[in-house]
């Protein structure tokens, strides 16, 4: 699967449906027998070589097909074969891949990086990669990944890069040094803490272009050596040797305005003896050496660079603002000398670099003089020389010169502009916007030298400097490429300075920071980065896991998309983008629903719109199925979707089938196109699964009443009575329309079922008509399962034929049904499940008889699909509950042998236990109709054999369960059934027995017991069946984690198994079922005294009806807030165990016991102590529980509801087990007789 998804790849089309995919495979190619392999041995390596071998080339075509896609100068770069190992051009495919190889690499084994393992195009390529700053920037924590496995395959990678991250610190504490000079001076930062700086920022000296760090060095070391004194009078008395003074006299020199002024500076000679100098600080002598080791540098350039700028210090200082404009008065005055022009510009050009001088020439008229001078020549007149040699040649009748007879000597002055605006581009955004703006600049320039009023910029730059790219001199054509790659990429290169501040800030997860927004910028952060929502900042944890790209502007794009094909193709970037899970997760943090609050509220119209919003829900879907969105996100979208979702369901073509085509007509060319029908299908079919997703991950994720908010923001009503009339009871819609239908309407009954069952207020009265819809909803499911879907083999091939021709239609009825349809089956009958706990018994057991019967059960129960068996007897265990008496009716005249079938289904143990379990639910609601005689009679001419049973045999209940007048076999009948009841103990001894298995076999017992309880009682006589039952008391604590907190020092007490507290709890949890009589709680002081704190418990608390009578089928709930789902239902039906065990105990042990203990060799003591230790576990997490009822999720709602039954069955255990104590048993339980 690896390779032929690996080598799938090299097709970026498919990079959207393959990345989840590839996704998950690395883990899964990772793992062996026991765990992560670590096998190495021929088969492996051959394994892993063929993998990265696949993987290599869809790397390599990814890389092509993005230098494709480059722009021609990007091209010419990565061909020219001179310049070395190139890094691949990024695109968001190759990004996956990269990360992919990069996962996969780094997870191997180390013994695999070898040559013959690893190809040498991947290893050089990810070696490439490494060494890119602009890679590592765009794909964080890349390098880090692949830093251990290219010490082993390429150790100069490494090696190069251990280089430049030491020059990468060096050049950082440089500019770090040069910043604080100022803070240096006026005393904000430390003098030793500034020389450590320049400790780390010497090495940056063997670096070309220091010469602002060489003179800040000198600068700071100079200050240093002033501030070495510590009194008045001696706070900037240097020290006597002469570098200091030096040192000190030169920046006195250059500036009398500086703390002390030319005073401090004229005496510096006089401070030579004062015991300053002679207690010289620490830091003056590492200032002093550090100046010293600079001065005898080996490089013979630095040390005479030292002394050249401690003599020009005082003259560079001395600039000022309008030393600027008096230059820039120089350059414009045309009847100047040209060298004397040029001079003036060659100096503007070396003070650009200084932030307030610059400001002079980033005015407009600065800028606008400047680069009438570049430009050469008027746009308009052509003039290109001086006013008097224009005026000469004009008096002799010649023609001013163009551009390409211009001498050498004539392009010096426009050289020099050029120059001076390529360094104030390259420093000033504003500047470059300025040459970039074709608005016309109307202001008369005060000095304009050549009468260019009224043009802007982007003209002079077009008209004049343009055309010198083509001039004869080199110097020329240099000049203007760089002030035309400045102007060019200058921006761009703005957007990503920002980049390593912004990601530093390790912004919220769910936080994301558009670029150019309100309160976007952060410190450090320069330029602009185009307008907001381009840029989606990813957080940490997203660069930890080697997301994509960090900027894509795909989203942006969509929102300014203003026809079908900027959509489409800005829609197939969001899908690249959004491939991975780091993407889905960085789209999720950005403002999606913005951005897309056009096209999702808005139902296509057209088949364009149709294809949009065909891609659009993809995206929309992965962000659903990875589980990203909040609550918030979550209600946001389903409002969206209210909008849109009716029209585009509730549309006559919306499920409609192509018509079908002769065979005979199959490959003709006059046949009409019906890929408008096919993509509305399409269409149809993915909103439907988006709304499934929608729902289905609001119920794992949510808690139950924020999941129904969710719902509610779906419009319910109108969604259901659309899904009966269109698609679920109409045989002419689409199979697979009504398939999603049907799970559309199983997500939706499902949550509201759940909410029901937690005790979420007001669920059928979300919206007005939503019991109506139910109901309606349940007429077209009975009509659809009973009619069609379950029918047999005739009715599934004519669901797959979809209509076709007769040949065809007859070609299926020949052919076995198999497995066609059952999906659609499996989820109706769930469906049917969850409506049947949501209306009123009366209403569906009457629909059920007017619509349906019981055939199409029977046929289920002989399918060869295990699933489906399991839940046709889930169904027949519904229409069989108490309370259902016209399906009682139903059954009994339909199928009299159903409940012989399912006694034998239950005892084959060549059944699964799902079914195993169905059929024991089954029994159980036999078992809980009247045995009254009259019924007997009843059932003798319905049931075959039963009129040959005398009335005598049938024992009567020792309790009454549930009265019922309706037809089944009473419960005697199946008391009779010996081969049934024998194999009950042996079935609660299979030692591979699951937990719901085991406690539908309790609940039968139960039921026996209730009914003939001397009969059941001889069966728990057998040996091992007690200790068997006190066993199973330990399931429900052993499965479920009874981790929260105890709401009170009595409940921890008796967590801790105190037995005065738990006797305590006890007589609380007694008192609230009605086994302690009301006349009898106060009769005791002694209860009274133990009651204590829990006398003061919440009045409300609801617990759920009797365990062993609910025949309500459990959920599997998806445990989203578990690791693993399968454990939470071991968590529940452990604890319904444990319920159900104490509840036959307790039926066991009421006076008259049924069931000695002491006559069977147990101790009542022993029992006593067992169940009061679970019931000490179980019973401390109630009051805690029951303050959370309504906050949990729907994967917890069961379990509070487990552990409050299980806690109120536990007490009357308890309760039945201590009143069987004898005097000399109540001191082995721990306690005294009183409090038994």
């Amino acid at each position: 699967m690896a390779l032929q998804v690996f080598s799938a790849l090299r097709n970026p089309q498919r990079f959207f449906a393959l990345a989840p995919v590839a996704e998950e495979l690395v883990p899964l190619l990772l793992l062996g027998r026991n765990g992560r392999a670590r096998e190495t041995g021929e088969r492996v390596r051959s394994k892993w070589a063929q993998l990265l071998q696949a993987l290599t080339r869809a790397l390599v075509a990814n890389m092509s097909i993005a230098r494709g896609e480059s722009p021609p100068i990007v091209q010419a770069f990565t061909h020219d074969g001179s310049a070395g190992p190139v890094p691949p051009v990024l695109n968001a495919p190759t990004a996956m891949v990269l990360t992919l190889a990069a996962r996969l690499l780094s997870a191997m084994p180390r013994e695999l990086w070898a040559p013959d393992v690893v190809p040498p195009a991947l290893a050089d390529t990810l070696g490439a990669c490494a060494r890119d700053e602009v890679l590592s920037a765009l794909l964080p924590g890349l390098r880090g990944a692949l830093l251990p496995l290219l010490e082993v395959l390429r150790p100069d990678v490494p090696g190069l890069l251990g280089v430049a991250a030491a020059g990468e610190a060096a050049t950082q504490a440089g500019a770090d040094l040069v910043r604080q000079v100022h803070s240096l001076h006026t005393a904000q930062v430390a003098p030793r803490d500034w020389l450590q700086l320049l400790d780390a920022a010497l090495p940056a000296l063997h670096l070309p272009n220091q010469d602002r760090l060489l003179e800040a060095m000198i600068q700071g070391l100079a200050i240093v050596c002033f501030r070495c004194g510590d009194g008045k009078d001696e706070r900037q008395a240097p020290q006597s040797h002469a570098p200091s003074r030096r040192l000190f006299e030169t920046p006195q020199r250059g500036d009398g305005g500086s703390p002390g002024g030319v005073e401090a500076a004229q005496g510096a000679s006089a401070h030579g003896g004062s015991h300053a100098a002679e207690a010289m600080p620490e830091w003056a002598q590492a200032a002093e050496a550090a100046f010293l080791e600079l001065l005898s540098h080996e490089s013979s350039t630095v040390a005479l660079a030292c002394y050249s700028l401690l003599e020009g210090l005082a003259q560079d200082a001395s600039f000022r603002p309008a030393d600027v404009s008096n230059l820039l008065a120089i350059l414009s005055n045309a009847e100047l000398a040209m060298e004397l022009r040029r001079s003036a510009a060659e100096q503007m050009m070396a003070l650009a670099g200084e932030a307030r001088l610059r400001e002079v020439l980033e005015e407009e008229a600065s800028l606008w003089t400047i680069t009438c001078i570049a430009a050469l020549r008027d746009p308009s007149n052509g003039a290109a020389l001086t006013a008097s040699q224009a005026d000469a040649l004009a008096a002799q009748g010649l023609a001013p010169p163009t551009p390409d007879l211009l001498s050498t000597l004539d392009v010096q002055l426009p050289l020099a502009a050029i120059n001076l605006l390529f360094v104030l581009t390259t420093c000033s955004p504003r500047v470059r916007a300025w040459l970039s703006n074709d608005a016309p600049w109307t202001q008369q320039a005060p000095s304009a030298p050549y009468g260019n009023a009224g043009r802007s910029g982007a003209e002079l730059i077009m008209g004049g400097v343009l055309p010198l790219v083509f001039h004869s001199l080199v110097t020329v054509r240099r000049a203007v490429a760089r002030l035309l790659a400045s102007l060019t990429f200058g921006g761009e290169a703005d957007k990503w300075s920002g980049w390593a501040p912004s990601a530093a800030a390790e912004p919220r997860k769910d936080h994301v920071i558009p670029a150019g927004g309100a309160g976007a910028r952060q410190a450090g952060v320069t330029g602009s980065t185009s307008r907001a929502g381009d840029v989606l900042l990813l957080p940490q944890p997203f660069q930890r896991r080697h997301c994509f790209p960090c900027k894509v502007s795909c989203l942006a794009a969509v929102e300014a998309s203003t026809t079908h094909a900027e959509c489409t193709e800005a829609l197939y970037g969001l899908q690249l983008a959004c491939a991975s899970r780091t993407g889905i997760e960085a789209l999720a943090a950005a403002d999606w629903q913005t951005r897309l609050d056009a096209l999702l509220s808005t139902s296509p119209a057209s088949p364009e719109d149709v294809a949009l919003w065909t891609s659009l829900l993809e995206v929309v879907q992965r962000m659903l199925l990875c589980g990203v969105l909040s609550q918030h996100e979550l209600s946001q979208l389903a409002a969206l979707l209210r909008q849109s979702a009716p029209a585009v369901l509730s549309a006559p073509d919306a499920a409609a089938d192509p018509p079908g085509v002769p065979l005979a007509l199959a490959d003709s060319e006059a046949l009409p196109d019906f890929t408008g029908q096919y993509m509305r299908l399409t269409c149809t079919q993915l909103l439907m699964e988006t709304l499934v997703s929608l729902i289905r991950s609001a119920h794992a994720d949510l808690p139950l009443e924020q999941a129904v908010r969710v719902l509610s923001a779906l419009a319910p009503t109108q969604l259901l009575q659309t899904l009966a009339a269109a698609y679920i009871g109409n045989d002419s819609a689409n199979f697979g329309c009504r398939a999603l239908a049907v799970q559309l309407l199983l997500e939706v009954v499902s949550l509201l079922a759940a909410a029901q069952k937690a005790g979420v207020p007001h669920v059928l009265t979300l919206e007005p008509g939503l019991q109506d819809a139910l109901l309606a909803s349940l007429h077209a499911l009975l009509g659809t399962i009973s009619g069609s879907l379950a029918a047999g083999a005739v009715a599934a091939a004519h669901l797959v034929g979809g209509g076709g021709s007769g040949l065809v239609d007859r070609s299926h009825e020949r052919q076995a049904g198999g497995f066609a349809g059952k999906g659609a089956v499996r989820a109706g009958t769930l469906a049917l499940l969850h409506l049947t706990d949501l209306l009123p018994v009366a209403v569906w057991t009457s629909v059920w008889t007017q619509l349906s019967g019981s055939f199409w059960v029977s046929r289920l129960l002989r399918d060869r699909d295990a699933v489906l068996r399991a839940l046709a007897a889930e169904v027949l265990a519904r229409l069989m509950q108490p309370g259902a008496d016209s399906t009682h009716l139903m059954v009994a005249q339909g199928w009299p042998d159903a409940a012989k079938m399912m006694a034998k289904a239950a005892l084959d143990r060549a059944n699964c236990y799902a079914l195993r379990t169905a059929a024991l639910r089954v029994l159980c609601g036999c078992m809980a109709q009247s045995s009254q005689h009259s019924t007997v009679r009843e059932a003798a001419s319905v049931a075959p054999g039963a009129a040959d049973t005398p009335p005598e045999a049938a024992s009567l209940p020792r309790r009454q369960l549930f009265s019922s007048a309706t037809g089944l076999p009473p419960a005697a009948l199946l008391l009779q059934q010996a081969a049934l009841w024998t194999k009950l103990p042996a079935m609660l001894c299979e030692p591979d027995a699951p937990t719901p298995f085991l406690a539908a076999v309790l609940s039968l017992l139960l039921q026996g017991t209730l009914l003939d309880g001397e009969g059941t009682v001889a069966l728990l006589r057998q040996p091992g069946m007690v200790d068997r039952l006190l066993h199973l008391l330990h399931v429900g604590v052993a499965n479920s984690a009874m981790a929260k907190a105890p709401a009170s020092a009595k409940l921890d007490a008796a967590a801790r198994g105190d037995r005065a507290a738990v006797i305590a709890l006890l007589c609380w949890a007694c008192r609230r079922s009605g086994a302690i009589h009301p006349a009898a709680q106060h009769a005791n002081s002694e209860v009274d005294r133990l009651l204590g704190g829990w006398a003061k418990a919440p009045a409300g608390m609801q617990l759920e009806q009797c365990a062993g009578l609910r025949l309500t089928m459990y959920g599997e709930p998806e445990g989203a807030q578990h690791d693993d789902p399968g454990q939470l239902r071991e968590q529940l039906w452990g604890l319904h165990c444990s319920t159900l065990a104490a509840q036959l105990l307790a039926h066991t042990q009421q006076e008259p016991p049924l069931l000695p203990l002491p006559s069977l060799g147990h101790s009542n003591a022993r029992a006593a102590s067992t169940v009061l230790e679970v019931f000490a576990r179980v019973g401390a997490c109630v009051p805690a529980l029951d303050a959370t009822r309504g906050l949990e999720t729907a994967a917890e709602a069961p379990e509070r509801s487990a552990k409050l039954e299980a806690a109120l069955q536990l007490a009357a255990a308890g309760n039945a087990v201590l009143q069987q104590l004898e005097d000399e048993e109540v001191h082995q339980v721990g306690t005294s007789a009183s409090y038994a």
